[in-house]
Order: C-alpha cells, then structure tokens, then sequence
C-alpha cells in the first residue's frame, strides 16, 4: 500500500472507525451486577422471593404487591405477595417476606402501601385499590424495579437504601397527580398525619416512619375503611390511609422518599436523612448498584452468560435475607423489651 497516495480523510475516517469500535466494546463489558435477573423464582410454586428494590440485607424491601396473587394465594403459591403470572397490582409496599412457606389461603401483601393514581372512579376504590400493568414494560435489576400502569398511563420507578424507599412516578402532563397511602395488607391499620406540605409521619404494624415529597400537597382527603372525608390524619381503622393530591404535576415527575425505624419516628428520620439525605433517585440508584456490585464482586466466576445468570442470581439472593434491623446509631429493640446499641456490627 502506497501511504503518500492514500487520502488522509480515509486514513482519518479509519482511525475514528476503530476508535469508536474500541468504545463500543468497553461500554458493552458488563458488571456482575448486569447478571443479576430478579424475576427468577418469582412465579408459581418457585415464587418464593420478588423482584424489590433494595439494597443487600435492607431493612426495606420496595416491591408491588401483584394481584389477585397476593390476596388468594394458596400453599406454595406467591410467598412473597409478588407473582411474574399477575397483570394487575394492589400497591408499592416497602416491607415483604421473601422466601416465607406457604399454607392456608390468606393475605400475602407488603406493608406500608403507596398506590399512584390519577382518577378513582367510585369510592371502593379504596377498599378495593387495584391496578393493571404492563408486563412488557416491567423491569428489575439489583437495586431498582419499574413498571407503567396502563390505565393511568404512570410510569412508577423504585428504589432504595437499607432503610429507605425512594419512589419515581411520571404522570400524564394535565393530570391531577395522586397518591393512597395505606398499611397494604388487609385487616391492617396505619396511623399517620400530614405535618407540612412536603411531609408525613406516622407508625404502621411496628414500623415508624416518615415519608417526604419533593413536590407540595395541594389537598388531602382520609379513607376510613368506608367513606372518605376532609382531613390530613388518619385514625386507627383497619383498611385506612390517606390521599394526597399533587395538582398538575406539568410533565415533571413526583419524587418521594419514606424513610423507616423500628424504633421511633425520630429515628425513621435520622436513617433517611443519612442514607438519603438528597431526594435524588439516580444517585440512590447507582449507590445501591455498587453496593450490589460490591456484594458480587466477592466472587469470580467463568462460563457463558446463561451460567452467569443463574449463579450471580443465586448469589444475589443470600443477600437478601437477614434484614438489618438496626438504626444508623446501631440501636434495636432486643428480645428482652428494652433498647440495645449495636456497635461495630449489625443487628439483624
């Protein structure tokens, strides 16, 4: 090849060529994290654990509880109150029981619900609050969960921290946006008050909690379990909770983080101020992912990607269970009643 004949343009174009190719296959080169597929045994009699939103051994396990799996669910069958089979779901609950055993039919839903909505055709609605999905839109990875509600046309994104959940929900632009705080379980009571525009505080089946919007309540109404009414505190009533409108939200999508303690509000808001101390949900997500990546990392492997899967899965699974119960001062609640501190080590 004659160099002194040959166009510089062709030589310029050839070197961008390789360059960009040699780009291309760094950005391609997958994490351990990337192998990570939580829809496995999610389903059926394997539906043993759920797709959440959470961080290795959080206290908060941020997941929708499916329909009508959760509610009828028999034997062997959606342990978790989330199952792959389901195109409908009752709410986004951050507590769960993941690989809990089966037995007789009875209500496997999360607890402390969120719902977004847009419009509640009757009020048994709240009774009765159940969506559908988009399966195809559904996604999961280590740290983060999404899926679009059809009818309301909301894309609802989550994630989280040990003891924090961090929601995402993009409303159609012109909309009123809303949401239904709730105990999510039936037969379950939540007690919580609206204490300013951006905020909410209150206590739900031995889990205190305080929860923050980054866009203010414009209006609130109280469900008692049979009729709504004008109010921003919710009662003792089994199947409470509480609305709270947003407005139009004009295209920009509403950002919430509940923050959670065993122990007291005070703490719930210590812990969510510490692992969460900006509402930013990209940077809790890409901090849970190296979290995640961390975990993983512990252990190398080689083989092709079907093997990958099926082993960074199974490892990504021994971290879900103990949950870390602890507050980020190490206090709990100990067996004999009284307040312990856990120093240099987690409680779980």
């Amino acid at each position: 090849m004659n160099m002194k004949s040959t166009n510089p343009k062709l030589l310029f174009l050839l070197f961008l060529t390789i360059v960009l190719q040699l780009l291309s296959c760094l950005q391609q080169e997958k994490m351990l994290v990337d192998y990570v597929n939580p829809f496995i045994a999610t389903q059926g009699d394997h539906g043993h654990w759920l797709p959440a939103a959470l961080a290795p051994f959080g206290l908060v396990e941020l997941c929708p509880d499916t329909y009508p799996g959760s509610l009828t669910a028999d034997g062997d069958f959606a342990h978790s109150g989330y199952d792959y089979s389901d195109i409908k779901i009752r709410g986004f609950s951050h507590f769960h029981r993941g690989s809990s055993g089966g037995g007789r039919i009875h209500d496997r839903a999360g607890l402390i619900s969120i719902l977004p909505f847009i419009n509640s055709p009757v009020d048994t609605f709240y009774t009765h609050p159940v969506v559908d999905i988009d399966k195809n839109s559904e996604k999961a990875m280590a740290g983060y969960y999404s899926v679009q509600l059809i009818k309301d046309n909301i894309l609802a994104e989550l994630t989280a921290t040990e003891h924090v959940g961090v929601h995402r929900y993009k409303f159609p632009e012109g909309e009123e946006a809303k949401i239904f705080l709730n105990a999510g379980k039936r037969g379950y009571s939540i007690s919580c008050s609206l204490i300013n525009e951006h905020r909410i505080e209150g206590f739900a089946a031995g889990k205190y909690f305080v929860i923050e919007f980054d866009s203010p309540v414009v209006d609130t109404k109280i469900w008692d379990g049979t009729k709504l009414a004008n109010g921003e505190k919710t009662g003792s009533q089994a199947g409470g909770g509480i609305i709270c409108s947003f407005g139009n939200m004009k295209n920009k999508p509403l950002l919430i983080k509940a923050g959670f303690s065993v122990t007291g509000i005070e703490a719930a808001e210590i812990n969510m101020q510490g692992e969460c101390p900006e509402l930013d949900f990209e940077k809790t997500k890409a901090k849970t992912s190296e979290l995640w990546n961390d975990k993983l990392s512990k252990i190398e492997v080689e083989g092709n990607t079907e093997y990958k899967i099926i082993f960074y899965t199974s490892l990504y699974r021994t971290n879900f269970l103990p949950d870390i119960i602890n507050d980020l001062d190490g206090t709990y609640p100990g067996l004999d009643g009284k307040m312990h501190k856990a120093e240099g080590y987690s409680y779980f």
